[in-house]
């Protein structure tokens, strides 16, 4: 099975339809899904309420419309990504993406000659866990005292 290159992000807003239902915590939803018959504890619906679930009891899912009276679509709503950039998009760049690392000479003066720069393009974000990569600085010689 093949994977999409850019699969559709699920916005979970259980506690947006809480809140607009006034309902505070955790303990009061749960009191009022066991008064439509759906048993869970606290500690389940805690971790269903407070983060998109992998897999979710239609029983549970039922209670939670009933109780927010509302549809699942008002519970889980897509946000479309955009597709990575193509190597075409990175040619039409903004101005602002690009990093001018022209210095001046001694002999050139401000309006003499065109401006020169070196066009560098940004690296992506990396996922690591410890953070991009970083290149030390070249510490310059001290004079002899």
């Amino acid at each position: 099975m093949t994977r999409l290159a850019t699969l559709n992000a699920l916005e979970w807003r259980v506690r947006v339809m809480m809140a607009e239902r006034h309902i505070k915590t955790i303990t009061e939803l749960r009191k009022q899904l066991e008064e439509v018959g759906v048993e869970i504890s606290t500690t389940q619906l805690s971790r269903i309420v407070d983060a998109l679930p992998t897999r979710l009891s239609s029983e549970v899912l039922a209670g939670l419309t009933t109780v927010l009276r509302c549809d699942i679509g008002d519970l889980i709503r897509v946000a479309r990504r955009r597709p990575p950039p193509t190597e075409q998009d990175t040619d039409d760049r903004h101005p602002a993406d690009t990093v001018s690392n022209a210095r001046p000479t001694d002999d050139a003066t401000p309006d003499s000659s065109p401006k020169r720069g070196v066009r560098r393009t940004r690296e992506p974000i990396s996922t690591n866990v410890t953070g991009p990569k970083v290149t030390a600085l070249p510490i310059p010689e001290r004079p002899k005292r």
